[in-house]
């Protein structure tokens, strides 16, 4: 029991840390585009911030941040 639910911790807090990562993306096209923001602003985006957002967790979880422990 303790195993699945330290399974389910972890994946709430990667799953966490993949939703900020995308709503600061929106927020931050939002803040910059304002009254012209479209969808197509964020689909633009999408693969070039995916590829830095995939840098990112690898870059946590070396620093042992999803680390059970920490």
């Amino acid at each position: 029991m303790h195993n699945s639910f330290l399974k389910l911790k972890l994946s709430g807090l990667l799953l966490g840390d993949i939703a900020v990562l995308y709503a600061s993306l929106l927020f931050t096209l939002w803040i910059r585009y304002d009254n012209r923001f479209y969808g197509q602003f964020f689909n633009y985006h999408l693969q070039p911030f995916t590829l830095v957002f995939v840098a990112w967790i690898i870059v946590f979880y070396i620093a042992g941040l999803y680390d059970p422990k920490f």
